[in-house]
C-alpha cells in the first residue's frame, strides 16, 4: 500500500499542456499524450508504471521508438525494469547497450535481445532504451530502492506474520514429538539439546516440535 500510494504521488493525477500560438504543435502533443504508443496507452499511464518501478525497485526503463525518418519519437513503451540487464560499460563507465529478456531464469526459450541506450545523436536503431533511477553510492550500474536498509526489518515482520499464521492454522498444537529415552539430563544440558534441535528443525513456521526427555521408551511423550 505504501509503494502504491507513493507511486501515485510521483505520477500525479494527469499531464496538462498549456495552449500556445503554435496550434499544430499543441494538437500534436495532446494527441501523443493521449496515445503514446501503438498499444493505445496514454503517456500518463506509462508514467504511472515507471513511477511504481521507481519506488519499488529504485529504477525504471523505457523503450523509445524513433519514427521511420528518425526525426521524432513515435512511440514510448514501459519495460518492467527486472527484464533489463546492463551491457559492458565503455572506458568512461557509460552503458551503451542493454540486454532484455522476458524471463532471465530461462534464457534458452527467452533469448535476450540487445538494444542500444538512448542517444539523441545516434538514431541508427529505431529502438532505444532509457534506464535510470535513484542515485546509489558505490552502485556503478544498477539502482536500489530508498528503503533497502529496511529490508531486513521487512523480512522480520513477514516472518512474524508467518509464525502466527502457522500457529492459527495448526490450532496452536505441535506437529512432531522428539523423545530422548536414554535418561533425563540436568536442566542446562536439557535446554542446550532442545535449542540445538529446534534451531535445526524450526523457523518462521513456528515451534511445532516438542522435545521430551524420558528415562525409558515406555514413558515417552506421545
Amino acid at each position: 500500500a505504501i509503494v502504491n500510494a507513493t507511486a501515485d504521488m510521483i505520477a500525479g493525477e494527469s499531464i496538462t499542456v498549456e495552449e500556445t500560438d503554435n496550434l499544430d504543435a499543441y494538437v500534436k502533443l495532446k494527441r501523443f499524450l493521449a496515445q503514446a504508443n501503438s498499444k493505445g496507452e496514454s503517456l500518463h499511464s506509462i508514467i504511472k508504471k515507471i513511477s511504481f518501478d521507481f519506488k519499488l525497485q529504485g529504477a525504471y526503463a523505457l523503450n523509445v521508438v524513433w519514427s521511420k525518418d528518425r526525426t521524432e519519437v513515435s512511440d514510448i513503451y514501459h519495460i518492467p525494469v527486472e527484464r533489463i540487464r546492463m551491457g559492458k560499460p565503455d572506458a568512461m563507465g557509460r552503458v551503451t547497450e542493454y540486454h532484455i529478456s522476458s524471463d532471465w531464469s530461462n534464457v534458452r526459450q527467452n533469448k535476450p535481445q540487445i538494444v542500444p541506450a538512448f542517444n539523441v545523436n545516434d538514431r541508427t536503431n529505431p529502438n532505444a532504451i532509457i534506464y535510470d533511477g535513484m542515485y546509489s553510492p558505490n552502485m556503478q550500474l544498477y539502482k536500489v530502492p530508498d528503503y533497502v536498509a529496511a529490508c531486513n526489518w521487512c523480512l522480520v515482520e513477514k516472518n512474524i506474520a508467518i509464525y502466527h499464521l502457522a500457529n492459527v492454522e495448526n490450532s496452536f498444537s505441535a506437529s512432531m514429538f522428539i523423545n530422548f529415552s536414554n535418561g533425563v539430563p540436568p536442566p542446562d544440558k536439557m535446554q542446550s539439546i532442545k535449542s540445538d534441535v529446534l534451531n535445526k528443525l524450526t523457523g518462521s513456521r513456528g515451534e511445532k516440535v516438542i522435545v521430551a526427555f524420558n528415562n525409558n521408551a515406555e514413558s515417552k511423550t506421545t
